[in-house]
């Protein structure tokens, strides 16, 4: 475990070693989201979509697969250093720049870095499932089982890393760009994250609370409540 965090550490502090953000959410055996999300928080049932790419849809909200009173328990430990790695600027690679602009306002836009902050883990354990699972709703249960009937791999989200963001753009010419493809470019960053808000100096943004990266688990998401 401690080599997995040095090298994750080493990844972070080094991006001329590594290929940014992505292998570092891996290292720490975490399946990043680009762009990130706040829909896939823990409890959450999701399927896979067929293809190479982590691409889902989901089945059942964490309300909906595990009801509302189930606790969701904070690292206590990890954070502190999660804290001390990721206050580091990550400059989005060509695919993640793609997926975050939808490809809008390329001509515009000569860097994007974003620099997390805030970041905390949240987690379920097999015991919350096993007590929660019987406030499962109908339809919840119904989608599980025909999702998987139809073939779909259906998975849980156990963990997540949450984090706020601060996205950086650095505009092509210095910014001396046309207003419209400025513009084309914002509005993709606001569509495409959820949450984001512009800043005064209008290459600056923020976003709180979203999720970057997430652990599953297929066996919990197959789990059914069995009365007593």
């Amino acid at each position: 475990m401690f080599v997995r965090y040095a090298l994750l550490l080493l990844c972070l502090l080094s991006l001329s070693s590594c290929t940014g953000m992505d292998t570092a959410l891996r290292m720490y055996g975490y399946i990043p989201l680009t762009p990130p999300s706040r829909l896939l928080k823990p409890g959450a049932i999701i399927f896979k979509k067929k293809g190479k790419r982590f691409e889902v849809g989901i089945i059942c909200t964490p309300e909906q697969s595990l009801g509302s009173r189930f606790p969701v328990l904070e690292s206590d430990t990890i954070p502190t250093f999660i804290e001390d790695t990721v206050n580091k600027e990550f400059i989005l690679d060509a695919e993640a720049l793609g997926k975050v602009t939808g490809g809008a306002g390329s001509n515009a836009t000569k860097k994007i870095t974003v620099m997390l902050k805030n970041a905390k883990l949240l987690e379920i354990n097999d015991w919350i499932v096993a007590t929660f699972i019987s406030e499962r709703s109908p339809a919840c249960t119904r989608m599980i089982k025909d999702r998987l009937a139809a073939g779909f791999e259906v998975t849980m989200v156990t963990s997540a890393l949450v984090a706020d963001a601060s996205y950086n753009v650095e505009w092509a010419d210095g910014g001396h760009v046309m207003a419209a493809a400025r513009l084309s470019t914002i509005h993709a960053l606001s569509g495409r994250i959820n949450g984001l808000s512009k800043n005064t100096s209008q290459n600056k943004f923020e976003a709180e609370n979203m999720v970057w990266g997430v652990r599953t688990d297929n066996f919990l998401a197959s789990m059914s409540h069995s009365p007593e």
